[in-house]
């Protein structure tokens, strides 16, 4: 595998990897505002308002990897070995 291949498939598993943590972040966002729902809907004090949320592209750049972030890292502890990229 040369360098270019290397890079590109680094780049599809970064992507994939982003692909689960967004589905993740999308369940999440939707059971906060089921909650919200569920609570203003028994009139219960809600601790987040819907004005207050974050929208899931926020969440998603702040917790995404991405080489430009510099919050990527490969390792293997069974085979001792990691690097950034």
């Amino acid at each position: 595998m040369d360098p270019l291949q290397a890079f590109q498939h680094l780049t599809q598993i970064i992507e994939q990897v982003n692909a689960i943590l967004g589905s993740f972040i999308a369940k999440e966002v939707g059971n906060i505002k089921e909650i919200a729902k569920v609570a203003h809907e028994i009139k219960e004090e809600a601790n987040m308002k819907e004005e207050n949320q974050q929208p899931i592209e926020e969440l998603e750049n702040h917790f995404y990897f991405s080489v430009e972030k510099k919050n990527v890292v490969f390792a293997s502890s069974l085979d001792n070995w990691g690097f950034s990229v």
